[in-house]
């Protein structure tokens, strides 16, 4: 590959991701106007600090789509250490940052992370390190014990915090990543079905995410409680047309309660409309499409189970926070990739981008086949994800 090769690849992908970047720069500092003005900040701090995370974010993204993948797959477990010990850190006096009674940063002042945002990345990393090995049995039960009691472990720290919904997402993209490499459907529906009789056990065992079950069965009881936050958002993205209200003319920003975050999409609704909404999620659309294409040119294994893993985070969080949005599941805390307030997940977001864009410009870092081995008798676990490797959204 040449390096013109390699910029037109990072570019294709850079575009989207900036455009929606930009939306976020915006629209989330818009939404969060009236708190700023509550609290005495200055609109013009808050939009300068996000460039600059953004523009630190860019940085990554291209950096590491110039990173070799030999370098990203010796290093992943380091990488996954680091940010297991970071996420342990959110619970250290003086390290530790609490907000509304969750232990999810750490840093001082102005600089602090949230470790689980890049975690995620991280065990992706770690785990199609892992399966990309031709010899590995990613299509026997105890191939998959490893991968499985590492997400469990990195899960059950995010859950700690309190962080369900981040855990979910975690959960969901190694599922993804596990299958694309090659795991028997049967032995994923397995574990499927036993993580969600644990995570109804666990809602109903809590009061506050009991209570948001019975809100979003029925917001309209609840609308002065814990179903408030469902009904005005509902009311924001239902009622604007293609068109929306107008830039700056919305009433989300001074109604629904984490508008520039976990609910910016109903702050994009009510301004953008339907039309607004088709754009942002077309563009992530790209950046899936541009991670199908990408993995499928790769010979490399791990890069095209990296790629794909990467990708399927943004697909699932994306699947996630629409969906709460729009109260087509019970409400939890995922921000919307790119686009919400949060400079750890917008780090993260544009760090996913640039692995994405990695394997064209990297096809050949070591040349091994994603169908060179049969493991465990029969088909083997590569030659499956030969097939699956190519469609990141299964």
């Amino acid at each position: 590959m040449t390096r013109s090769d390699v910029s037109v690849s990072v570019q294709t992908m850079a575009v989207p991701a900036a455009l929606l970047v930009t939306v976020g720069i915006v629209y989330a500092n818009l939404a969060a106007y009236p708190a700023m003005v509550r609290s005495g900040e200055a609109i013009e701090l808050a939009v300068a600090k996000h460039i600059a995370i953004a523009s630190i974010g860019v940085a990554a993204m291209f950096g590491l789509s110039r990173t070799t993948f030999d370098r990203l797959k010796r290093l992943s477990p380091i990488l996954l250490v680091v940010c297991i010990l970071a996420l342990g850190l959110v619970w250290m006096p003086g390290i530790g940052h609490t907000a509304n009674g969750s232990s999810r940063w750490i840093g001082w002042g102005l600089l602090k992370l949230q470790p689980s945002e890049f975690a995620k990345l991280t065990l992706i990393l770690y785990i199609a390190a892992l399966v990309s090995d031709p010899h590995y049995g990613v299509n026997t039960i105890q191939g998959l014990i490893v991968p499985l009691f590492a997400t469990a472990f990195v899960c059950g720290l995010i859950m700690a915090e309190p962080d369900l919904g981040t855990a979910i997402v975690v959960f969901l993209g190694v599922v993804h990543l596990l299958y694309v490499a090659g795991a028997r459907p049967k032995h994923l529906a397995w574990v499927l079905a036993g993580a969600g009789v644990l995570a109804v056990v666990m809602t109903m065992s809590a009061g506050h995410r009991r209570h948001r079950v019975f809100a979003w069965l029925a917001p309209g009881d609840y609308r002065e409680t814990s179903g408030y936050q469902i009904v005005e958002s509902l009311i924001a993205v239902g009622e604007n047309g293609i068109g929306g209200k107008g830039f700056a003319h919305g009433e989300a920003p001074h109604f629904v309660p984490a508008a520039d975050t976990d609910y910016i999409m109903a702050t994009v609704a009510e301004e953008t409309g339907l039309g607004g909404v088709i754009v942002v999620l077309g563009l992530m659309g790209v950046i899936v499409w541009q991670a199908h294409r990408v993995a499928r040119g790769t010979h490399d294994r791990f890069a095209g189970l990296a790629s794909t893993g990467a990708a399927a985070l943004l697909i699932w969080q994306t699947l996630i926070n629409v969906a709460v949005v729009t109260n087509s599941i019970p409400s939890t805390g995922v921000p919307m990739p790119f686009i919400s307030a949060g400079g750890s997940s917008l780090l993260a977001s544009l760090a996913a981008v640039g692995i994405i864009a990695r394997p064209r410009a990297g096809a050949s870092d070591t040349g091994t086949s994603r169908s060179s081995a049969t493991v465990g008798g029969g088909r083997s676990a590569a030659t499956r994800a030969s097939r699956r490797v190519a469609l990141p959204w299964l």
